[in-house]
This record gives C-alpha cells, sequence and structure tokens, in this order.
C-alpha cells in the first residue's frame, strides 16, 4: 500500500471504518491521535471516560471517538495500548523517527488505515475484557483489534474466546494475536474459529552496526553485522575490553546469559558478551551489564534465533547489538582461543539497511500451532509485520519522544485489524468470515527470493509457523472466491462437537441460550474455513466439505490442483474439480476426499502438507489457495 494508490487510495485510508482496540491503556493526547481535519461521524453514541479528575488532560479527540476505562487507574500503563492503537490507525506524523537514533526510520508514520477512527476500551483482568468487548459491540465497532492473550485454552473458560465470538455475530471482524510463545510447538493462542490469529514476521529493514573485533596479539581485525536499537554517537569507534561472563566450564547457565550475575568478571568499561534465552529477558541481562558499569551488550542468538536478523529487543538503555548465532560461535572461538582479555572491540555507526533477504521470515517468538484445543483448523491464520515497527510511544510519564520501533505479535495484529478496516471500506456487505478468507486465501507463500518462506532457522516454515502464509492487502481486495460462514451458528456447532452441554452453556453468560441437542454438531474439520486440516484414516478415505462463493466476475469458470501432496502416500481428490458461476449461480460446494495408500509408511503423528489452489480459469487473475494439512493418524 502506497500513499493515495492502491488499496489506501481506493478506499480513502480507511475513512469512516471505527477500529475497537482492547489494550490495558492509552495516551489520548499522543500526536498520532489528534484527529486533524477528522469530524466526528454522526452514528457515533459512545462515551468518553478515562477516569481523570481534570478531563482536560485526557480527553478524546475527533479520531480518537471513544474510551472506556475498567479497573485502571487514568494513563496508567499505557505504553503497549499507545502503539498499537497507533499501528492501527495512527494519524499522518511527518518527521517521525525512532529516537533511539536518528537515521532509522525517519519520516513520515502513519496507521495502516490512517483515516480509521479509533475506539478504545480498557482493563486488566479477563472479565474485564469481557465487559470492553460487550462495551464494543454496543458502540457498533466494525473491527476489534486485540493484541492481548490469556493462558486459558479451553474456549468455554476463556473470557476472550466468549465475548468475541458475541462480536462476530454481531458482524464484527476480531483480529487477535497468536502469542509470542515461539518457537514452541502447539503455544498459539487467541485460536478459536471465528478470529483472525496473527503471527509475526519480519520485513526487509533494519539498522546495522559493524561490530569489529581486534586480536592484540596478532593483529587481526575482523567485521560482524549486527542490528541495534540504540548505539548513540557516542560510542562510536571508542575501542573496548571484550568480555564474555560465560567462559570457563565451571560458568553457570546466569554467568552465560548475563542473568543477574558475571561470573565475578570485570566488566567496567567493557563490551559485554551475553547469549540469548527465552527464560532471560533482555532488559534484565542489559541491567545486569550496565549496573556493573559495562559500556555495551552483544546479544548472542540461541539456538531458538539462530541466524534470525532480528533487532527484537526493546530499548536497553545501553548499546546494544544483536548477531546471528554462526558469528557468536566465531566470536568465542576466537576470543577463548586468544586467551580472554587480548580482545577488544569497537562498534561502528548504525545505518538503515534496506532490502534484506530473504523476507518475510517467521519471528522466532511468534507462537506455533498446532492450537491445543483442537487440530480441525489450522492456526495462527496468517503473518504480518511484527519485528522493528515503528510506532507511538507513550508520553504519560513526562517524555517528549513520540515514537520508538518495537517487535511482537502485538504490532503484527493492528496491520491485519487495519487491513480489515480498508477492506470493509471496499467491501461494506463482506462478513467476517468472508474478510478472513479474501485474507488467507490470497497470502503470500514465498519469500524475496522466490522460496517458501522461512522460520527463524532458515529452515522451511511449516502450517503451524506461517497459517496461510504472509498478508497481502492488495490481492486480499479482490480475491475471486471467498469461504464464507452465512449462519454464525455454525460456530456454536464447532463448540457442541469439542464440548460437553455444560461447557457450552458457559457461553450464556452473553445472553446465549444453546441446545446441542437442537442444534446439531459439527466437526471442526468440517467448518467452511480457508484453510483445511484432516486427520487421516488407516481404514478408508476422510471426506470433507467446503462451499465457496464467488465475489469475483459473475461468469466465471475455476480449475482446482492438489499440489504439494506426496501422491504415491497419500491420494487426494476434489469433486467436482472444476467450478461454474453465473450471474444466478454465487455459490458452489465441492468435496474433498483424502486416505492413505495401502502400505504407506508415514508415521503416526506426521502432518503431511499442501496447497489446494483454485485458479480462474479466463486468465489466471484470481488464484485462492487453501493451506491443506493431512494429519497421519
Amino acid at each position: 500500500m502506497e500513499n493515495g494508490t492502491g488499496l489506501w487510495g481506493s478506499t480513502k485510508w480507511g475513512e469512516g471504518r471505527l477500529i475497537g482496540v482492547i489494550d490495558f491503556n492509552i495516551d489520548p493526547d499522543h500526536v498520532s491521535f489528534a484527529g486533524v481535519g477528522m469530524k466526528t461521524p454522526p452514528q457515533w453514541r459512545g462515551t468518553c471516560d478515562f477516569r481523570c479528575t481534570s478531563p482536560a488532560t485526557c480527553s478524546c479527540t475527533s479520531k480518537l471517538l471513544g474510551a472506556t476505562i475498567f479497573n485502571m487507574q487514568p494513563k496508567e500503563d499505557t505504553a503497549h495500548g499507545t502503539m498499537v492503537a497507533s499501528i492501527a490507525a495512527g494519524d499522518f506524523v511527518a518527521g517521525a523517527e525512532d529516537y533511539q537514533f536518528s537515521n532509522y526510520a525517519k519520516g513520515i508514520a502513519a496507521g495502516a488505515s490512517p483515516k480509521s477512527y479509533l475506539s478504545f476500551y480498557s482493563g486488566k483482568v479477563g472479565s474485564n475484557f469481557l465487559k470492553a468487548i460487550e462495551q464494543a459491540i454496543r458502540d457498533r465497532v466494525d473491527i476489534l483489534c486485540i493484541s492481548l492473550s490469556l493462558s486459558t485454552p479451553a474456549y468455554y473458560e476463556n473470557f476472550l474466546s466468549i465475548g468475541t465470538l458475541s462480536a462476530v455475530e454481531q458482524g464484527i471482524f476480531v483480529a487477535m494475536a497468536a502469542g509470542n510463545y515461539g518457537p514452541r510447538p502447539a503455544s498459539v493462542r487467541n485460536d478459536a474459529p471465528w478470529l483472525l490469529t496473527v503471527g509475526a514476521s519480519t520485513h526487509d529493514r533494519a539498522s546495522e552496526v559493524a561490530l569489529y573485533t581486534n586480536d592484540t596479539a596478532t593483529g587481526v581485525r575482523r567485521v560482524y553485522y549486527g542490528l541495534t536499537h540504540f548505539t548513540p554517537r557516542s560510542m562510536y569507534t571508542n575501542t573496548l575490553q571484550l568480555v564474555y561472563p560465560g567462559e570457563g566450564g565451571g560458568s553457570s547457565f546466569n554467568d552465560k546469559t548475563c542473568n543477574s550475575t558475571l561470573g565475578g568478571k570485570n566488566v567496567q568499561g567493557a563490551i559485554v558478551l551475553c547469549w540469548r534465552n527465552p527464560r532471560v529477558t533482555p532488559f534484565l541481562q542489559a541491567e545486569t551489564v550496565r549496573n556493573a558499569g559495562g559500556r555495551a551488550i552483544v546479544l548472542m542468538n540461541s539456538q531458538m534465533e539462530g541466524e534470525e536478523k532480528l533487532d527484537n529487543v526493546p530499548y536497553l538503555h545501553i548499546s546494544s547489538v544483536v548477531i546471528k548465532r554462526s558469528n557468536a560461535h566465531d566470536i568465542l572461538q576466537r576470543y577463548n582461543f586468544e586467551k580472554r582479555g587480548a580482545v577488544t572491540a569497537t562498534l561502528w555507526p548504525s545505518k538503515s539497511v534496506f532490502n534484506i533477504r530473504p523476507f518475510p521470515v517467521v519471528a522466532g517468538f511468534s507462537s506455533r500451532g498446532p492450537s491445543a484445543e483442537t487440530k480441525g483448523f489450522l492456526k495462527p491464520d496468517i503473518l504480518g509485520p511484527g519485528v522493528n515497527i515503528l510506532g507511538a510511544r507513550s508520553t504519560t510519564a513526562g517524555s517528549t519522544v513520540e515514537f520508538e520501533a518495537s517487535q511482537g505479535t502485538s504490532f503484527a495484529t493492528p496491520h491485519l485489524a487495519a487491513i480489515a478496516a480498508l477492506l470493509k471500506s471496499s467491501h461494506p456487505d463482506w462478513s467476517p468470515a468472508a474478510m478472513r478468507s479474501a485474507i488467507m486465501t490470497t497470502a503470500d507463500i514465498e519469500d524475496s527470493c522466490g522460496n517458501r518462506i522461512t522460520n527463524h532457522t532458515g529452515k522451511t516454515a511449516s502450517f503451524y509457523d506461517t497459517g496461510a502464509g504472509q498478508v497481502n492487502p492488495e490481492r486480499a481486495n479482490d480475491p475471486g472466491l471467498v469461504y464464507n460462514i452465512t449462519d454464525t451458528k455454525d460456530y456454536v456447532r464447532v463448540l457442541c462437537s469439542m464440548y460437553t452441554q455444560a461447557q457450552v452453556n458457559k457461553f450464556a453468560k452473553v445472553g446465549r441460550i444453546v441446545n446441542c441437542s437442537t442444534l446439531g454438531k459439527l466437526e471442526p474439520e468440517q467448518l467452511n474455513y480457508p484453510s483445511i486440516a484432516m486427520t487421516l484414516s488407516r481404514s478408508g478415505k476422510k471426506t470433507i466439505q467446503r462451499t465457496v462463493t464467488n465475489v469475483g466476475r459473475a461468469a466465471s469458470e475455476y480449475k482446482c490442483s492438489v499440489e504439494g501432496v506426496p501422491m504415491t502416500q497419500v491420494q487426494v481428490s476434489v469433486k467436482p474439480d472444476q467450478l461454474t458461476f453465473t450471474s444466478q449461480i454465487k455459490e458452489a460446494s465441492f468435496m474433498v476426499e483424502a486416505e492413505l495408500v495401502p502400505g504407506s509408511t508415514l508415521p503416526s503423528g506426521m502432518v503431511v502438507e499442501g496447497f489446494l489452489t483454485w485458479t480462474f480459469v479466463q486468465g489466471g487473475e484470481h488464484v485462492v489457495r487453501s493451506p491443506l494439512a493431512l494429519i497421519v493418524p
């Protein structure tokens, strides 16, 4: 999307749409929410209540129309929500830049749907999140953006799952963060089938620092390039001692990761090497180094991050650089060979680096599938930009700094919420399911090098990493066919197939009365979902049904193909494999049959991946692609 062209231009930057953000709190006075030139829409009936003793110090604007605060103090814990809201629909702000250094991400900052309105709902505990969703429904938001999660996997015990089902039933599209618990399998959160579950990926730019190491004994100098989030100019060109607290066989995990201890090493004025670890926050590592007098920290990718070129650490109040695992091993090998104190290092100026290849890459922290509740649908659904994302920085603590870069599925999610707002502007009659389908079936499955998208280790990512792939907003606006769910009771039928009647009754908290015996049950894999997950049978064929709705040319034909599945092990057929639409025929159903070939050697638990694709026959302008995951019993 480019300023004034493409999807932005055709939708007038999402003009008129209302995005509801549910988070902890927000800084309403930030310049990103000024709404200069915007007029309050006549249909707005919400309220603005920040619970401030002086409303003039925290009032709403013509951009940030409303706010409802549950169990929070005014302007308490505003950082996360401020950034999320600004990424979704922040104003155009000229002269924005990441405050840690002046030559990265400099220019105009804007949300992905910059002319959309915002309404904010905050709270700290699960029951308040449910109240927030109910208020957003009353306020008639178009889109809900929720970059929060609860640890409860069962949908009937999860307030976010319970509340968002009601929102979807009211025609509200809901985008939610997959969580930052990757790359551990089955770590995905917010995985209910009525949601768009968003994972995080990299983009093609970052800020780079050259780390020069100097062997004082040999005079050999080497350079390693890493990414930085804060390296002030005063740090550049200084040659400092390089220290590794984890040296020696008796060093502890805490020493190696600079987790509160530094192995008794003197790091005063030094550049300190520290292994990254998911159990230790970069902030704690940096504070340990800074409190001991260290000048800079080199964070070395662990096995989890591998060769991933990620600047995925927060502002650390100390000079920092993140290096790849292979470079870390090389530096440590030289460090140990030179018997410690013989190695010094120098940091040279950071710069913005463009066209980093390959991109996108699945971020190591992005939560992975499968769903802990059911393997009947793939989660996450989609990837969005979630690394080195520039957004609004809360100024409630008195800071004059207005923008910073950060990372997480929290910041990928508002991109997708904003894209949904743009699609709603372009197609106001589309249901939440239709918008989700358009986003998923048009996603990119290849990176900038023309290969399948990879994960943080450089290996081809699985569907449990990527979902349908990387979002492509322009193509999502014209998908050709969509997998729609017009009867939202199908979601409840899925719940009836997964849970007992007593468990389903817990959804009655929002006024729903369900009798599963009367309503019927629908197996998760039979839900009309844009991705397909089937558990095969050892005793015959497995069959599912899908229905597509034509939203493209009235008179059109589509041909089906199945790719990537090893047909010597698994046979897959689609009947019919050609669909014809007219002005009168707008929907068509098809069956997918899959069975293991007799004598198949595929091990139990293996997931066979492929794609089921419908291609527009009259020219190929539409390619409607669904991930196909076949689970071996």
